[in-house]
């Protein structure tokens, strides 16, 4: 991953050379051009049209030179387990991702069962028709014959959305809208981290709170609910925090049934405004750069690797339904970004929050810390030795009753 802010001030640097080699070779053309205006003073006009053309066309390419370094794009692909039959969600240990959003989606049912009925409603359990169906069959009486000859087939089946398709996104999602509840707590968690370790002037750096973004708080169910303080929710009530506050700020508060405050804070540079342009997209606006958030669920199968669903997540592999979903983040520095000639710590976090993001929720990035790959050919190779074991006792068995006969 090719960090941004380190890429355009490399080309930077690229470019300072370029503008001292330019300014040489200029020096050159004008020697020759006088020379040449010096004996052909006639044609004087065209040798100034000629240079003319000559600057304007390599300023241009200059300019293009620079600006096509300033934007990034990564792609992440999250995964998400689903139990049709209780319509539950199934948590991934150690996967950051998959905690995050199980223990908000359990601190939004607790609170409010107004929003496991709409979970319950949507359409992120395709399997279940399927399992129903499956059961029904097997209740069927069995004809010996006619069941052995039967074979059964497994499809499968790619399909393209269309643009349109992904553009859109329901206007109200309790996944998508816990989706970028996680992504912002990620960010957050991020900012705290990336300021609390870099020194920097007050007077440039801004924390937007809750009361910051009406907006986002009244589309977003999830983020409204969880980050309200808790004086004005009827589940903290009983708990005494609001009557004897502990001393210092309160970020977080987690209940053993489940409840949970969450304080919004971001810290970002001066002048940066976040808007939600539409559902899945959280969007981060300044006049230096733009930094957007993106989640798509489109409900299409995730294949898990082998023995991952039985001896990592501890669950049939027909009893769970994996899906996926496609969270992108982009940055863009714009042109204003440019002419900086210092205060780019005020910038950097862009290019840490991408291998912040990718290592918190990229689903590839977290088999590959467990090494997977790894711990499933030890579990294929034992596998293999127990099987090999237990054939060599019975044929021991079998050959020592033979003896005996």
């Amino acid at each position: 991953m090719t960090p941004l802010v380190k890429r355009v001030l490399q080309s930077r640097r690229n470019l300072c050379q370029l503008i001292v080699m330019a300014v040489l070779l200029a020096l050159g053309i004008n020697l020759v051009a006088s020379w040449f205006a010096g004996h052909f003073s006639d044609v004087t006009w065209v040798v100034w049209l000629v240079g003319l053309l000559l600057i304007i066309i390599t300023g241009l390419y200059l300019v293009h030179f620079l600006t096509q370094e300033s934007f990034i794009s990564h792609e992440f692909e999250a995964a998400l387990v689903f139990n049709p039959e209780k319509k539950a969600h199934v948590e991934i240990d150690e996967y950051d991702f998959s905690e995050k959003f199980n223990l908000t989606l359990n601190a939004l049912f607790v609170e409010n069962e107004a929003f496991k009925t709409a979970w319950e409603l949507e359409q992120v359990f395709p399997l279940q028709t399927e399992k129903s169906a499956s059961k029904e069959t097997k209740d069927e009486p069995e004809n010996t014959d006619e069941q052995k000859e039967k074979v059964s087939y497994f499809t499968i089946v790619r399909v393209d959305a269309e643009e349109e398709e992904e553009e859109e996104a329901p206007k109200k999602s309790i996944l998508i809208e816990t989706a970028e509840f996680c992504l912002l707590k990620f960010l957050s968690l991020h900012l705290s981290a990336y300021f609390g370790q870099t020194p920097y002037d007050k007077a440039q750096i801004v924390t937007i709170e809750r009361e910051h973004i009406p907006d986002i708080l009244l589309e977003n169910r999830v983020l409204s609910l969880l980050t309200t303080p808790i004086e004005d929710r009827q589940i903290f009530v009983k708990s005494g925090i609001n009557k004897h506050p502990p001393k210092g700020e309160v970020h977080s508060i987690y209940a053993s049934n489940g409840a949970v405050y969450e304080r919004f804070n971001l810290i970002l540079p001066k002048g940066t405004e976040i808007t939600r342009p539409q559902p899945g997209v959280i969007r981060l606006e300044h006049r230096h750069f733009i930094l957007e958030m993106k989640c798509i669920f489109h409900g299409f199968c995730l294949n898990l690797p082998r023995y991952f669903e039985e001896l990592y997540i501890g669950s049939d592999s027909k009893e769970i339904a994996p899906r996926k979903l496609d969270i992108s983040v982009s940055a863009q520095l714009r042109r204003s970004s440019f002419a900086l000639i210092t205060g780019w710590t005020y910038y950097q976090w862009i290019d840490s929050f991408m291998e912040y993001m990718e290592s918190h929720v990229s689903f590839e990035a977290f088999l590959e810390r467990i090494d997977w790959q790894s711990v499933s050919t030890r579990i294929r190779v034992s596998r293999f030795l127990e099987h090999r074991r237990k054939q060599r006792k019975a044929q021991q068995e079998h050959s020592g009753d033979a003896e005996v006969i």
